[in-house]
This record gives structure tokens, C-alpha cells and sequence, in this order.
């Protein structure tokens, strides 16, 4: 764990995070954004939520690509100092391919384990990584994430896929597939999450799987290839709001996905 403001201007502590992450195959930045726009991030989860409530939907689901949607979303991935520190993670120019904004509320169940290159496909696999940005402070009790360190070093693994949830899913698979046919345009963010708890990665023997704890602000940046999950929430009243970004290096082949359709979107612009 390290400041965003050591990462950057500090070169030994820059390069002893580096060399952390390579081996451990994840990074906690903390302080990456301040109080203020950490406000302004609840601001626009609430929002999304009261406008989702207010057209009859769930409003607190995950919802895939409001990075393209909503333009608060947009400023968070395209913020300054998290573009600088996925850079000098992927050593170059870099991208997003996708976002999945989150409110984890009481009660959610948490994410299978899993490697996002799994889904990705990412060529070559280093570059690519997920910032998990923490919106809300985060801990085991309302639903952190835990990842296996070294897990990524070995690429992908041998990986459940628990078909009889998707059975369950089936109606917002075809929904899915439906607004792939059939878009609706930038204004409908794709919110029927159906692969949460559909592939289950075997992580390597002996490795115990380490909670990461992280104050609102931080993001944690991870390894495509790092099995990781999320605990549920077992609180009665603390959210869990956060937001992941998936970033490759500019040039690195992906998969699209049939039910995600990514699709490169430049941080640079303003």
C-alpha cells in the first residue's frame, strides 16, 4: 500500500510498488482522490439510483459500461492521477475497454472467484489491469474485495463454470442479448449483470485468499490474471459503492464479449 503522491513522485517507492505488484499481482494506491470528489462520486451514484427508482428499475444494480453513459462516470476513469498510475503500471499509452459501477448494497452476495481475463481474453495478458476504485471505505463486513497473491503468474487456470446459475440468469441473458440486437442507444447502460457468480478459478494450493481493506478514495489495481472475489455484505446499513475499470495498453488485443460488446474509449479526451 502506497500513496498515489509517493507512487508518482517518489521513483524508489514507484519502482518498490512495481516490484510489488509483479509479484503479488495487485497494488493499493491510496488517496488517490480527494474528499471533494469522492462527494461528488456518491453524488452521482445517488443520482443514477434515484433516476433508475424513478423509471420503476432496480436502483441499486450493477451496471456495465456508464463510463460512455453518464459523464460524472466518465470523469472518474479519465481522472488525471488514475491515468498516470495505470501508465506507469502497462509502461505506456493506455484505454479502457470496460467499467461496472456498483453499490453493493446490504445484503449483496459478492462476486464468485474469478480472473477478469477470463472474460477479457487479453493479449499479451500483462496488459491489462482492473482499478477498483472505492467509493465508500471497505472492509470484509460490507463486501471487500480478496485476492490470492501470486495467483496471476501462472495465467489462466483451470475454471468452474456453475451453468445451472446462468439457468437462473436466463432472462437477463436474453435480455442482454436483446439490447446487443437491438441498442438503444448511449442512454441505456447494460444493467442485467448476469455473470457474477458464473465462473468459479482454482486457486493454487497452499494460497490463502488475503481481504483488502481500503479507505474511500483508494484504488486497488490488479493483474488481469489475479483470482480474486468479494465478500457479501453482511452489514444491515453500510454500502459498498465502487466502480472497476478495466484498462489495457494501447494496441493490446481483447475479447469483445457477446453480452459486454467492449469497445476501446480514450481517457484522454476532456
Amino acid at each position: 500500500m502506497v500513496s498515489v503522491r509517493e507512487f508518482l513522485d517518489l521513483p524508489q517507492a514507484r519502482e518498490q510498488a512495481l516490484a510489488d505488484y509483479r509479484r503479488m499481482g495487485y497494488l493499493i494506491l491510496t488517496d488517490l482522490f480527494s474528499p471533494e470528489e469522492v462527494d461528488r462520486m456518491h453524488a452521482v451514484w445517488a443520482e443514477i439510483a434515484r433516476q433508475r427508482q424513478g423509471e420503476g428499475k432496480k436502483p441499486h444494480a450493477h451496471l456495465l459500461m456508464t463510463h460512455a453513459t453518464n459523464p460524472g462516470v466518465a470523469s472518474v476513469v479519465r481522472h488525471p492521477l488514475l491515468v498516470k498510475c495505470v501508465e506507469a503500471v502497462l509502461g505506456g499509452r493506455i484505454e479502457l475497454i470496460q467499467s461496472q459501477l456498483m453499490h453493493g448494497q446490504p445484503g449483496s452476495k459478492g462476486f464468485s472467484p474469478h480472473q477478469d481475463n477470463f472474460f477479457n481474453r487479453a493479449e499479451p495478458n500483462g496488459d491489462i489491469v482492473a482499478a477498483w476504485i472505492a467509493v465508500d471505505k471497505v472492509d470484509q463486513e460490507n463486501g471487500s474485495l480478496a485476492a490470492y497473491p501470486g495467483s496471476h503468474v501462472d495465467g489462466l487456470v483451470e475454471t468452474r463454470r456453475d451453468w445451472l446459475y446462468l439457468v437462473t440468469r436466463s432472462l437477463d441473458i436474453a435480455k442482454s442479448l436483446l439490447r446487443v440486437a437491438l441498442p438503444k442507444g448511449p442512454s441505456e447502460p447494460n444493467d442485467t449483470g448476469v455473470v457474477e457468480r458464473y465462473a468459479y478459478a482454482k486457486p493454487p494450493n497452499g494460497v490463502s485468499p488475503v481481504p483488502v481493506a481500503m479507505a474511500p478514495g483508494s484504488v486497488a489495481i490488479m493483474h488481469g490474471d489475479l483470482i480474486h472475489f468479494s465478500y457479501p455484505n453482511r452489514t444491515e446499513g453500510r454500502f459498498r459503492r465502487s466502480l472497476v475499470a478495466n484498462f489495457i495498453r494501447v494496441g493490446t488485443k481483447f475479447a469483445a464479449g457477446p453480452l459486454t460488446r467492449r469497445t476501446p474509449f480514450d481517457v484522454y479526451a476532456s
